[in-house]
């Protein structure tokens, strides 16, 4: 079933057999790389955000080892963040050349793009930090893997629904919270936290394909797309930070690249809200209704 929930089988049983499989297949890409460094980081990052999305669909009878799994895979992804944010970074500035219009601006960016590259080539040149980076993570993923083992679920399927239905009530209050606050907020965090929303719901939606097909992979397709824009966005967060830090570059080039990403963020941040309004648009409470009515017809 992959990244799916058998509601023929216990929820328990299921839980752990995904969180395993993507923990595995984590620790196993840092250690082989078999696309190179950068792409192993990437993919072992993307299991670790699935694995918390399980856990938070799951969390209302979880509590204490949801937060403590949480708690360890956010300082797994971190660490590992910092290793990717170099080849995010060259990435960044090669959308960016492309989506600018200014012919100025986008042999500005190029030059930054140089550079970014030659940073992220730096990086993965430090063969002992990186090494030791990877190990700490790979440890880390192991002790997460031997935790499963205490993942704890109610055997009742009335039990394991109430669940399921809180933790998909729950994704969609947060985000509507989130994206209500985006409608005014210029700061960061809103859309932070809408992305991260966002992923969740993609990824529960995945969870949960079986329920209703059709239905879930529209919503996954809707809620990608709302992922891809906000994960743009921050990527462009991310590239303004390390702009603002650079002192070495001239006062014009610098002005220029910063009004490059702006414009850039502002075009991403209304598609984000209008998506937004479309994904989260049922009441969380009429969602998880649907979802309640959905496993009991699997029972």
């Amino acid at each position: 079933m992959g990244y799916r929930i058998d509601f023929g089988a216990p929820l328990e049983d299921e839980a752990r057999r995904i969180a395993a499989e993507l923990l595995e297949e984590a620790a196993e890409l840092l250690e082989k790389q078999p696309n190179g460094v950068h792409e192993a980081i990437h993919d072992a990052r993307k299991n670790i955000k699935r694995i918390r999305a399980l856990y938070r669909l799951i969390a209302s009878e979880i509590g204490e080892f949801q937060a403590a799994e949480n708690d360890r895979l956010r300082v797994i992804a971190r660490a590992l963040s910092h290793l990717r944010d170099s080849a995010v970074l060259v990435e960044t500035t090669d959308y960016l050349e492309k989506e600018t219009n200014a012919q100025q601006a986008k042999a500005i960016i190029h030059r930054l793009g140089r550079a970014m590259k030659k940073r992220r080539d730096q990086i993965a040149a430090e063969g002992d930090e990186l090494a030791m980076a990877l190990a700490a993570a790979v440890s880390g993923l192991q002790e997460a893997l031997a935790a499963v083992d205490y993942l704890d679920l109610p055997k009742l399927r009335k039990q394991t629904t109430r669940c399921i239905v809180s933790g998909w009530r729950k994704t969609g209050k947060k985000a509507l919270k989130a994206l209500s606050t985006c409608q005014d907020a210029d700061d960061e965090i809103p859309f932070h936290d809408l992305r991260k929303r966002a992923q969740d719901r993609y990824m529960q939606a995945t969870l949960l394909h079986s329920l209703w097909p059709s239905g879930m992979h529209s919503l996954q397709c809707q809620a990608k797309a709302l992922v891809d824009i906000l994960g743009r966005e921050h990527d462009l967060a991310v590239l303004n930070e390390q702009v603002l830090g650079d002192k070495d570059r001239n006062a014009a080039d610098h002005a220029q690249l910063l009004r490059a990403i702006a414009a850039e963020r502002e075009k991403l941040q209304a598609s984000a809200r209008e998506l937004a309004t479309e994904v989260f648009n049922d009441k969380p409470k009429r969602d998880a209704g649907i979802i309640e009515l959905l496993i009991g017809h699997k029972s």
